[in-house]
């Protein structure tokens, strides 16, 4: 009886361990009576020859599609590792970059905390304020550099991560110190501002005084008022600043009181050079004068004060030292000068040519012609002198 293979269908030979095709045992195969029509897998198996035909395209698409599934998984894998050290050199260098963007804020604070340190207790309103200030200041013994962080083009993924890594949190830890040093330093200012306010506002307050004090004793005591004007614009602009000032305007009371000091000092200025002046009114004119038809002379020292003597048939009419008025000198627009003394009279000087009512008067009485008048006079207690007798 014909026996068939029961995997492929193959015909076997009597004795036959194995289909010489699929290589399956026959041991187990059931005999059949009716030829390879008996088994329906006989029926349906294709001819030796076809199957060795369809099995080879088969072997061939698998070995080269484990062969491709291979070389992508190495190809894959390159790229990915390329992919993976772009990224992470990127991420190191604006790590880097954050830090080098942040050093110059961090210098300004630093150096705006140095200069904090110069202010003491005593500056301040609260004195907490500056303990709180060392504390946030020890907290950032110096700040970081970008210098300090390398992100080479040659480095491996993990080393740059690594890098990026520690400088984002170098940056974060040193940013949040830098928050507190911030608000301590601004915490001294406020109250460092607090207290020159208080300071300044009274300061304002007496140097509005003591100006208004030297713009009035300067009147008629200066040659040009230009100074005492200056003097009072800015006593009236020092009033309104102090009348509205905010505990944030220290700074302009400080300013206003330094203005006031310098337009002070131009008035003192004024009033230094009009006293000067005064010494020395009369230095030209200087020198002893004789009474007309009298006895007694009169000398006329250089700051414009003067003595009195007698002489001739009348020694004792004329006696006394007189002392010059300060800023009493005035020019008159004859020609003449006028002051008067500490007792209140007045003195006045006529040069050469210029006629005083004095010499006039005594010489209309009469009819006859004013001779004096070419000489230089000083007329004192309506007594007139004459430089030559």
């Amino acid at each position: 009886m014909a026996r068939f293979c029961v995997q492929c269908g193959n015909a076997l030979e009597n004795g036959s361990r194995f289909c010489p095709v699929c290589g399956r045992p026959v041991a187990a195969m059931p005999v059949s009576a009716d030829g390879p029509s008996a088994s329906p897998r006989a029926s349906m198996a294709p001819s030796p020859v076809g199957t060795r035909n369809r099995r080879t395209p088969i072997i061939v698409i698998a070995i080269v599609c484990a062969i491709a599934f291979v070389l992508g998984g190495l190809g894959g894998g390159l790229w990915w590792s390329h992919h993976n050290h772009d990224v992470q050199l990127a991420a190191c260098r604006d790590a880097v970059g954050r830090i080098r963007e942040a050093e110059k804020n961090a210098s300004d604070q630093m150096a705006r905390a140095r200069r904090l340190t110069q202010i003491t207790d005593e500056q301040v309103d609260d004195a907490g304020t500056i303990d709180a200030f060392n504390d946030a200041l020890n907290d950032i013994p110096a700040t970081i550099s970008s210098g300090s962080y390398s992100c080479p083009a040659d480095g491996s993924a993990a080393d740059l991560k690594a890098t990026a890594q520690r400088a984002s949190d170098d940056l974060s830890v040193q940013n949040k110190r830098l928050d507190a040093l911030e608000k301590a330093s601004d915490a001294v200012e406020s109250s460092r501002d607090s207290k020159s306010f208080d300071t300044n506002k009274t300061a304002l307050r007496d140097k509005i005084d003591a100006a208004q004090s030297l713009l009035d004793s300067s009147d008629g005591n200066v040659d040009d008022d230009a100074n005492r004007q200056t003097l009072s614009s800015s006593i009236d602009s020092a009033n309104a600043l102090l009348g509205a000032a905010k505990a944030e305007d220290s700074e302009k009371l400080a300013q206003a009181s330094s203005d006031l000091d310098d337009a002070m000092a131009a008035v003192n200025g004024d009033v230094q050079a009009y006293r000067e002046a005064d010494q020395a009114r009369c230095s030209a004119w200087a020198g002893t004068y004789s009474v007309f038809q009298a006895g007694g002379t009169l000398t006329l020292n250089a700051d414009c004060s003067y003595s009195e003597a007698g002489s001739g048939p009348m020694p004792d009419a004329f006696i006394g030292s007189f002392q010059y008025q300060a800023h009493s000198f005035v020019a008159n627009d004859d020609g003449s000068y006028s002051w008067r003394n500490t007792d209140g009279d007045t003195v006045s000087y006529y040069p050469s040519g210029v006629h005083d009512p004095a010499s006039d008067e005594y010489f209309a009485h009469d009819g006859s012609v004013n001779t004096v008048v070419q000489y230089p006079r000083v007329n004192a207690d309506m007594l007139f002198f004459r430089s030559t007798w």
